[in-house]
């Protein structure tokens, strides 16, 4: 690698670092978040197999539910949290329309 390039890995990697410091805790929180789901849907649908074929069918509806809509659901979360962390996003693209 020349001087050159190692110099610019590592300015890259620095902002990367500044970057991942913002993003990581929010990213891990969708992660946890998604490991209870997964696990929630697995209790319920093991007990619900026990207990009524209707429970499971019931179960398999929303999932696949919030699945299909799962686009939808992660527009409406960005544009709240533009809405509520990043008012001068949204003014700004009012402002350009």
């Amino acid at each position: 690698m020349t001087p050159q390039g190692a110099k610019r890995y590592q300015q890259l990697a620095k902002s990367m670092t500044n970057i991942s410091s913002q993003f990581l805790p929010k990213i891990v929180n969708i992660g946890k978040l998604q490991l209870l789901r997964k696990l929630v849907v697995r209790q319920i649908n093991f007990a619900a197999k026990i207990e009524c074929s209707q429970y499971t069918s019931c179960l398999e509806t929303v999932n696949q539910s919030l699945l299909s809509n799962i686009t939808e659901i992660k527009e409406n979360a960005l544009k709240l949290y533009l809405e509520r962390d990043c008012p001068e996003i949204i003014m700004a693209e009012q402002a350009m329309n």
